[in-house]
């Protein structure tokens, strides 16, 4: 499996760059010691629930429930790990919800810290798709349910990665002299891929409009097939999302539209990132395209 054109995400480039300052890019050096004491972490294994503490400004203390096979200890670990250097000091100041964007944040670092990228990109992974989860699940010593879900995750991401590398040299670039109309600009589309949710394709479109956009008279249509750029679920951690439904779109020659005087009226002027599901969408088409 070749990994070309993969886009790392910004809590995946966090990890990577903390295991570079700290000397971690081999499979050997992934477990619970050597990150302990590169990390300045001190674990106990204790009959009780895995918790990390900061005792000190950059010493940690972690107890992991001795109760638990070798496999879900280190999982465990990397789980508290994130909480201890990512969240710790930060409850007094938490967004609503934070808990929750808490532990989502936790679950993503784990697959990252479990299986880092730079360490997958030096390996020989199998072609086959059966065969890669067994060999990621072996080599690194996960259970074959993260391996499958690293698995899928480098997939969609190398595939996004591939199709906007194309559409990238295909979109013509619009000059000054174009004769083309203005358009809106400082709006971004993004798609999100729902890991559990049972869909060959993006679970939600995300469309983030500063209040310029929001205070302007305009329209703004898009096609349901793209190009986003692909948003992971940290990146919705700290942001407050609007949801739209099928009463908020236009429809114009096949593409979805979003007229912001009324939705200015309807939601407020100032910068919003809204959010559509995709079965939303897809209901949308199919009325207005009368089939």
């Amino acid at each position: 499996m070749k990994i070309k054109h993969y886009q790392l995400t910004a809590l995946e480039m966090w990890v990577e760059e903390l295991f570079e300052r700290c000397g971690i890019d081999s499979v050997e050096q992934l477990n619970i010691d050597d990150i302990a004491r590169r990390l300045n972490v001190w674990v106990f294994y204790k009959p009780m629930k895995s918790k990390g503490l900061e005792t000190r400004p950059g010493i940690y203390t972690m107890i992991i429930d001795s109760r638990l096979s070798p496999t879900q200890q280190w999982l465990d670990f990397l789980h508290e790990l994130c909480h201890l250097l990512r969240h710790a000091g930060n409850q007094t100041t938490l967004p609503e919800l934070f808990t929750v964007g808490q532990e989502q944040e936790a679950e993503q670092f784990v697959l990252y810290a479990a299986m880092p990228i730079s360490i997958i990109a030096k390996l020989h992974i199998p072609q086959q798709r059966d065969k890669a989860i067994e060999f990621l699940s072996r080599t690194f010593a996960i259970p074959k349910k993260f391996a499958e879900r690293r698995l899928d995750q480098i997939q969609r991401r190398e595939f996004q990665g591939t199709v906007d590398s194309v559409l990238a040299k295909q979109i013509p670039f619009i000059g000054s002299d174009s004769k083309e109309e203005p358009k809106i600009q400082n709006i971004k589309l993004f798609s999100y891929y729902d890991s559990n949710a049972d869909v060959p394709g993006p679970s939600q479109i995300v469309i983030e409009v500063d209040a310029a956009t929001m205070n302007s008279s305009g329209e703004f249509y898009f096609s349901a097939d793209g190009p986003f750029e692909r948003l992971e679920i940290e990146d919705f951690y700290g942001y407050k999302c609007t949801q739209l439904s099928v009463k908020d779109l236009k429809y114009k020659d096949d593409k979805i539209g979003l007229n912001f005087p009324t939705l200015s009226l309807i939601y407020g002027r100032a910068a919003k990132r809204f959010v559509l599901q995709m079965r939303d969408i897809e209901q949308f088409l199919q009325l207005e395209r009368g089939f």
